[in-house]
């Protein structure tokens, strides 16, 4: 059986550092990159001992997105903010996973 990669969007944030945790310590047949806006945030900081991969950056960089989704079969988006995280993000986060041939995504709000 081969292995899904999933892209987390807001693994900083309080659900998102919940659902890195379950995923990196409950799933044995998925590889996580968690997206995280502030590294040395302390949501970061404890997800950073978890085996996964982690990245900085913003959901509202569409170019940043494509690049990591590129081998992605899934995403879930648990990133949050005010006005341009929340809509031009998303839309981002969409556009992205259209052009990268994403099977599943999920978008916690």
């Amino acid at each position: 059986m081969s292995r899904s990669n999933v892209l987390l969007t807001g693994a900083g944030g309080f659900v998102g550092e919940r659902v890195a945790h379950r995923i990196a310590l409950g799933e044995d047949d998925l590889d996580l990159t968690a997206l995280v806006h502030s590294p040395s945030g302390p949501g970061a900081m404890r997800i950073a001992r978890l085996p996964i991969e982690i990245e900085a950056g913003s959901v509202c960089d569409e170019g940043l997105m494509t690049e990591l989704m590129a081998d992605c079969d899934g995403v879930i988006n648990c990133a949050f903010g005010m006005g341009e995280t929340s809509v031009a993000g998303t839309d981002a986060l969409l556009e992205a996973a259209k052009h990268a041939d994403i099977e599943s995504f999920v978008h916690m709000s």
